[in-house]
């Protein structure tokens, strides 16, 4: 497995327990920012906060 797919693995394990954090979002979207659902999801995790 490589860096970048145990990332996303990390990531993804924290987002189930914590979905509104902004800094889980933040990452997310630095590995893959065409995701356009994430974009929607960080922007509403920051507001929460």
């Amino acid at each position: 497995m490589g860096k970048k797919s145990e990332a996303v693995e990390l990531i993804s394990r924290r987002l189930v327990k914590t979905p509104n954090d902004p800094r889980l979002w933040e990452s997310a979207m630095a590995l893959n920012s065409l995701y356009p659902g994430g974009w929607f999801a960080l922007g509403f995790a920051a507001m929460e906060v």
